[in-house]
């Protein structure tokens, strides 16, 4: 996996779950900062994250 073919995955997301994925796997906050940027809850925010990052891992096979 290339820099560009991670930066074309997160593309293709949806604009919630690359907003979560983004800062979350790039930036690294937290799951409470994370909801609150999305003004979502936490358990929301970690579903958008773990639904991004199923699809960044299928777009990059």
């Amino acid at each position: 996996m290339t820099l560009l073919d991670l930066s074309r995955a997160i593309r293709v997301l949806p604009p919630g779950q690359r907003a979560a994925f983004v800062l979350r796997a790039v930036e690294g906050r937290p799951y409470r900062e994370v909801a609150a940027a999305l003004e979502c809850s936490q358990e929301a925010a970690r579903t958008r994250v773990a639904e991004a990052m199923k699809k960044v891992r299928a777009h990059v096979r």
